[in-house]
């Protein structure tokens, strides 16, 4: 791991402290840059500052978590748009079309 970059990806961050956790183990086996991703940023309680101590290059995450004002400062986080993709999906089960056709899914 020494010198390397790491990516970490996880279902949602709620108070950080896990993926805060791993980071730390990470830039103490070396790791050089640390990416982190999670599909809900839940953020409560001291998530936020402690995202800003740590040594994140970047947190990319989506938007099924309306974020304040405060949450979206952080200045490593890039949150995605899904509006489109469940708006799809949604349409698809109301049209009785494949839902998993949309992810690669074969018909």
């Amino acid at each position: 791991m020494r010198g390397k970059s790491a990516i970490i990806v996880d279902d949602e961050i709620d108070t950080a402290s896990s993926i805060v956790g791993a980071v730390e183990l990470l830039e103490e086996q070396g790791a050089k840059r640390i990416y982190t991703s999670c599909v809900h940023p839940i953020l409560s309680g001291p998530a936020v500052e402690r995202l800003r101590r740590s040594s994140i290059v970047e947190l990319v995450t989506t938007d099924t978590v309306r974020l304040s004002e405060e949450k979206r400062s952080l200045p490593n986080l890039r949150q995605l748009t899904v509006a489109m993709l469940i708006g799809e999906a949604i349409s698809r089960i109301h049209t009785g079309t494949s839902v998993g056709a949309l992810f690669g899914a074969p018909v």
